[in-house]
C-alpha cells in the first residue's frame, strides 16, 4: 500500500509533507463490507491519518464524499478531516483522512450514549440547503435498506406491513448506518465515520437503527439514556419509536443472514426479548 504509488486527484499541503517523510507505517485496522482501512502513521510528524480503499463493492461518489467531510466539518459537526482521494494502481478508490481512534465499545457506558445522542441529533438537524449536491435522495426506501429482499419472504411480509402503515420521509440528512463501529474516540473526542450511505432520508429510521444496536450490544440503561436525550431535542411518539425499530430489528435480521455480524454475550438474549415485545415480528425466521 504505497502512497506515493497513488494517482492523487487531489491532495492537501499535508500530504505532501506526509509523502515527503519517507518514515510511514501502514497497517490495516478494518476490514468491512465494502472496504478495507489502513493507519497510516508518521513518527517524524507525530500524526496519524486513516486511508479507506473500496476494494470489494462498488464505491460511492468518493469525491462528493470528500467534499461532505469539508463541509461538514465547516457546519461544525464532529466528522474526520479529509486530506486526499484518487486511485490506486489497480483503478480502487481511496480516501485519506485525519485518524480519530477506535470505534466505541459494545459495552457503552449512558454517559457516552448522551453523547451519542447529540451527535445523531446534530446531524438530524442539519440545514439540508447547506447540503444541496452533496448527498442524495432516494425514493424507494425499502428497496435501498432491504436490498434483494424478494429472497427473505418472512421479513418481507412483516416489513410492507408496518411501511405501509407510515409516511416514510426525505426531508432531513441522515448518515445512514449510525452505529457505535461507526464512532470513534480518540483522548476523549468523538467522531463520526463512514458517510457512504448519508443522504436526505427519515431521520426516524436512522434514529431507530442507532437505538434498536445500543439496545442490543450495549442494554436497556443505555438505550434509556439514549434514547431520552435524542427525543428531548428531536420528539418522537411512541408509535414512531415502536414501528421504526421494528424495521430496524428486521434490517439486522436481514443482515445477519447475509453477513457475518456482531453477536455477542447477551445479543441473542436481547434480541428475543425485543421480538416478544413486538408480536408482529414472531413470525420471522431468527436462523439460528
Amino acid at each position: 500500500m504505497g502512497l506515493t504509488t497513488m494517482n492523487w486527484q487531489y491532495k492537501s499541503s499535508e500530504v505532501d509533507r506526509l509523502l515527503n517523510t519517507h518514515d510511514l507505517e501502514i497497517a490495516a485496522i478494518d476490514a468491512g463490507m465494502e472496504a478495507t482501512v489502513y493507519k497510516v502513521w508518521s513518527t517524524k510528524l507525530d500524526i496519524g491519518f486513516a486511508l479507506k480503499l473500496w476494494n470489494k463493492r462498488n464505491p460511492p461518489d468518493v469525491a462528493k464524499q470528500y467534499h461532505l467531510l469539508e463541509k461538514l466539518r465547516e457546519m461544525g459537526h464532529s466528522v474526520s478531516k479529509p486530506y486526499a482521494w484518487g486511485r490506486n494502481s489497480k483503478g480502487e478508490f481511496v480516501l485519506l483522512t485525519s485518524y480519530d481512534g477506535k470505534p466505541l465499545p459494545f459495552d457503552l457506558e449512558a454517559g457516552s450514549a448522551q453523547t451519542v445522542a447529540h451527535l445523531l441529533a446534530s446531524i438530524h438537524s442539519a440545514d439540508v440547503r447547506l447540503l444541496k449536491g452533496l448527498v442524495p435522495q432516494f425514493d424507494d426506501f425499502v428497496n435501498y435498506f432491504f436490498p434483494e429482499l424478494s429472497a427473505h419472504t418472512d421479513i418481507a411480509a412483516v416489513l410492507h406491513n408496518i411501511v405501509g402503515d407510515i409516511e416514510i420521509r426525505t426531508d432531513r440528512f441522515i448518515h445512514g448506518d449510525f452505529n457505535l463501529g461507526n464512532i470513534l474516540e480518540y483522548e476523549g473526542k468523538f467522531t463520526v465515520i463512514d458517510w457512504t450511505n448519508a443522504q436526505l432520508g427519515d431521520s426516524r429510521y436512522d434514529f431507530a437503527w442507532a437505538s434498536f444496536l445500543i439496545l442490543l450490544y450495549s442494554g436497556p440503561r443505555c438505550y434509556e439514556a439514549f434514547v431520552k436525550t435524542y427525543t428531548n431535542r428531536i420528539p418522537l411518539d411512541a408509535k414512531e419509536i415502536y414501528n421504526f425499530e421494528m424495521m430496524a430489528c428486521l434490517r439486522w435480521i436481514w443482515l445477519s443472514r447475509i453477513a457475518p455480524i456482531p453477536k455477542h454475550k447477551d445479543t441473542v438474549t436481547r434480541l428475543k426479548q425485543f421480538i416478544d415485545h413486538h408480536r408482529e415480528l414472531q413470525e420471522v425466521s431468527l436462523m439460528y
